[in-house]
């Protein structure tokens, strides 16, 4: 750093640098030997105390750029008029992001894998088997599952320790990544499922899970009605290229969403999850936000280039899943809906609310 400013207070500097390296992949060794005195249970500490200081600010800055609250209750910074509350709300879902990295002390494009670690699975990827896959340029969910002699000589050589074998594991890895998306769909439907039978329409879960294409536009049209969620149709095969749906949830301002079902293992990719912008400007609501709802999920690499968009956001179809269901619950509101899906980037179930706050 050249500028003398940086040198007034050299520690937290040094320990962005540390988070920093640890987040692209560093071993925890190597920065242990970067300063004198350092272990290893001092910088996870940090690393952990980091992450809950990201996730506070995130949920801070998420209420802050809240357009529908009066300007009166705003933080006398974001009180004069002409501040950008877009390119506030873009940041987010980027810092909680960040503070998920900060967690796992992983790199943005193979944080998907830790999804596939779940109970039961007999096999687990551990932090550096998933660096040493980005190394060997496997970052995908498409290279990863690649059933070819050379990636499976990959696997076998990065899993040389697994027991029973590392045959065995590189087995389940590329098994699992092929199954990711339909067993997490599963998996949540199950959940959702015994949780349903508090709300009037449990047959409606298990079909919204297994639609695709128009019976899941129907399904989709069913649990709005339902849940007393105004809506309308925009889609009606009278109009080219129309988008699918205007969302209007009480007190918030009309949301644009698109439908894209994939069958099996597939996933809704960078084209097809953007196609919603075009349409939306096309059919004069280029003001409007506007979300694409993945079924059964989105391609991993789709979130990272569409954060710096400041009207758009995809969302899986468990997650919406979850916020639907908390809606029958009456564990989530309109309002609350409203900001989750309304904020640019990845809608994702763990950064949903269960309560009214403020």
């Amino acid at each position: 750093m050249v500028e003398p400013v940086w040198q007034a207070d050299i520690a937290p500097i040094n320990a962005a640098k540390l988070s920093c390296d640890w987040m692209t992949g560093a071993e925890i060794r190597h920065l242990e030997a970067e300063l004198p005195s350092l272990s290893a249970g001092m910088l996870l500490e940090m690393f952990r105390n980091l992450g809950w200081v990201l996730q506070g600010l995130s949920a801070i800055i998420t209420a802050a750029s809240d357009k529908r609250i009066v300007g009166a209750l705003r933080p006398p910074i974001l009180r004069p008029e002409g501040i950008n509350l877009d390119s506030l709300a873009k940041l987010p879902r980027v810092i909680r992001r960040l503070s998920f990295r900060m967690s796992e002390g992983l790199p943005d494009d193979v944080l998907w894998m830790t999804s596939l670690n779940q109970p039961g699975a007999g096999f687990r990827l551990n932090r550096s088997e998933i660096l040493a896959l980005r190394a060997s340029n496997y970052s995908t969910p498409e290279q990863v599952m690649l059933g070819s002699a050379d990636a499976d000589a990959m696997r076998v050589a990065i899993f040389g320790k697994a027991k029973p074998s590392p045959q065995a594991k590189a087995n389940w890895l590329r098994d699992a990544c092929r199954d990711w998306k339909v067993r997490q769909r599963q998996r949540a439907a199950e959940r959702h499922l015994k949780r349903a039978s508090r709300c009037s329409r449990v047959d409606l879960v298990e079909r919204y899970y297994k639609a695709t294409g128009t019976e899941f536009e129907q399904i989709f049209e069913e649990a709005l009605k339902l849940l007393k969620i105004d809506y309308e149709k925009l889609d009606d095969k009278t109009k080219t290229g129309a988008p699918d749906y205007l969302l209007k949830l009480q007190d918030s301002p009309p949301l644009v969403i698109e439908l894209k079902s994939r069958e099996g293992e597939k996933l809704v990719d960078y084209n097809k999850a953007v196609e919603v912008l075009a349409a939306s400007e096309i059919h004069g609501y280029k003001d409007a936000f506007c979300i694409t709802l993945c079924h059964p999920g989105v391609d991993p690499s789709v979130p990272l280039v569409i954060a710096a968009c400041g009207r758009l956001s995809v969302v899986e179809s468990n997650d919406l899943g979850e916020a639907l269901l908390r809606v029958c619950e009456n564990t989530l509101s309109q309002k609350q809906l409203w900001q989750w899906l309304a904020s640019p980037g990845q809608a994702l179930a763990v950064d949903l609310p269960y309560r009214e706050y403020g």
